[in-house]
């Protein structure tokens, strides 16, 4: 394929960019044995290639501040829900998301704080959420007390109404626990962890 460079290496993904209009992603079947981390890694990379070509240089320095956020927080993006009041107003919860770059999906987790404090003095198992904001936003708005001791979220909230899994805090005899239902399941795969970082390739036309 013309502007594409010969790759005798593995893994190796090659980026092909005739235009600022379009361009093309080449894969080999090595990139199956790489490390779900890495290949999130590799994907953002491949991301931030494609929009550095298509943009105009005003804007790559947005763009490299970007990159430099998702490699700073290890490709994790975080987001929490508002604090809500329990009933006797003693304390408060909130659902806290994550997006696991092992698998894509999310995970959320149930913090409570005291009164007014600023610090989380219980935080939950994880559940299995959707994988994106609205999903998250979504699970969010579910989140209810049912007592001054118990509080529960719906930690999945799919595209068109689907909502699957539990997550609950109580508190019972003064200790907290939490208890988690996962209606949906996510496989990691096993792939050989020792695998070396893929190589990019960019070719110009």
């Amino acid at each position: 394929m013309p502007g594409v460079k010969e790759v005798t290496e593995l893994p190796v993904i090659t980026v092909d960019v005739p235009g600022r209009d379009f361009g093309h992603v080449h894969l080999t079947t090595a990139l199956l044995q790489v490390p779900p981390v890495e290949r999130s890694r590799l994907a953002l990379q491949v991301i931030h290639l494609a929009a550095q070509q298509a943009t105009g240089r005003g804007s790559r320095a947005t763009l490299q501040r970007c990159y430099d956020h998702a490699i700073d927080n290890d490709l994790v993006f975080r987001w929490n829900g508002s604090w809500s009041a329990s009933p006797d107003r003693s304390r408060a919860a909130r659902p806290t998301y994550r997006l696991d770059p092992a698998d894509g999906w999310g995970r959320v987790a149930l913090e409570i704080r005291d009164g007014d404090g600023d610090t989380p003095t219980v935080t939950s198992g994880e559940a299995v959420a959707f994988c994106t904001l609205e999903g998250f936003r979504r699970s969010a708005q579910t989140m209810r007390w049912s007592g001054p001791d118990s509080v529960e979220v719906v930690p999945y909230a799919g595209l068109v109404g689907q909502q699957a899994g539990r997550l609950i805090v109580r508190r019972e005899s003064g200790a907290w626990s939490s208890a988690v239902t996962d209606d949906v399941h996510v496989r990691v795969p096993d792939l050989d962890l020792t695998s070396r970082p893929p190589v990019i390739d960019v070719v110009d036309a």
